[in-house]
């Protein structure tokens, strides 16, 4: 069966594939590995924006970045466990032939559209960290000047469009893939897999 079944055809996947659970944690997994590299990228290049730091206050800043990748990797994981529930509980739960483990699976090929969008998304991230510059040499400020600086970067049209393709690609991921393993109705499915959807949108422009 072809790579891009899952992607494109993720009914007939789950329908003629066993170890679907298994192959859903491996993308999850990926996922999960590319996009903490992807923010540690990221969080350097923000770091490198920083002018004026003693030695020390580098240090400290240096230091801070491993507990903030940690963070992410507990909520990554989280809304992974989140989705899964409501796509399980969503679509019928016990009532059904699915399990949560199948709703795992289905929820980790969910992020594969991520997978897909990570190098332009990040390259997008890049570009508008680009024009950000810090003063480091007043400590007390530099919190001051990171909050505004979040506050301006508000989702450009790139990543709007990125951010909305990925959605309703993972949405429809959810929706058939579910639909699959619980022996029910897509549009049984549809319904938790776009309450994810929203989420997942509103997490991104609020987070």
């Amino acid at each position: 069966m072809a790579v891009r079944t899952p992607l494109f055809r993720p009914r007939a996947y789950v329908a003629n594939r066993t170890g679907t659970v298994m192959s859903g944690v491996g993308v999850f997994v990926s996922y999960a590995v590319l996009e903490l590299v992807a923010v540690f990228f990221l969080l350097t290049h923000v770091l490198d924006q920083i002018t004026g730091l003693t030695p020390a206050q580098e240090r400290l800043l240096q230091s801070s970045v491993p507990s903030m990748v940690v963070g992410m990797v507990i909520g990554i994981v989280v809304a992974w466990l989140v989705v899964a529930a409501v796509m399980h509980f969503g679509s019928g739960g016990e009532r059904t032939v699915g399990t949560f483990p199948d709703a795992l699976g289905i929820a980790g090929w969910a992020y594969a559209p991520e997978i897909v969008f990570l190098v332009p998304m990040t390259a997008n991230g890049w570009h508008q960290l680009q024009s950000l510059s810090f003063d480091g040499s007043n400590p007390e400020q530099l919190p001051i000047q990171m909050n505004e600086a979040a506050v301006q970067l508000t989702p450009n049209p790139i990543s709007m469009v990125f951010l909305f393709l990925v959605t309703a690609w993972s949405v429809y991921i959810l929706t058939y893939g579910v639909a699959e393993t619980h022996d029910v109705p897509p549009k049984t499915a549809a319904l938790p897999a776009v309450v994810v959807g929203i989420g997942s949108i509103f997490a991104a422009l609020t987070g």
